[in-house]
């Protein structure tokens, strides 16, 4: 699965991969229930018309030229963060063409 968000303004983006899976559990959709979303999902966290999904992420891209994130030399190539078991590692993304 993944994931991503963009701000054009900034020429920024961030996107998140990894495995997802469907969160059956009431007490939890419950809990994570945001109130305000009834008139989206309108039967609420017990609805059928509501998923909530757990993400467990194996590796964050982002650029933002605003900010400055970006690997040099500057370029079109997002910073690359990956899963190394307990920890995070910084890779070198691959240029496509």
């Amino acid at each position: 699965m993944a994931y991503a968000v963009e701000d054009r303004a900034a020429f920024a983006y961030v996107t998140f991969h990894g495995a997802a899976s469907v969160v059956d559990d009431l007490g939890v959709r419950t809990q994570r229930w945001v109130q305000g979303l009834e008139a989206f999902f309108p039967g609420g966290p017990r609805g059928t018309d509501f998923v909530l999904l757990s993400v467990l992420v194996d590796r964050i891209e982002i650029m933002d030229f605003a900010e400055g994130v970006h690997p040099d030399p500057y370029g079109l190539v997002p910073a690359v963060v990956e899963r190394a078991g307990a920890s995070w590692v910084l890779t070198q993304a691959e240029r496509r063409r």
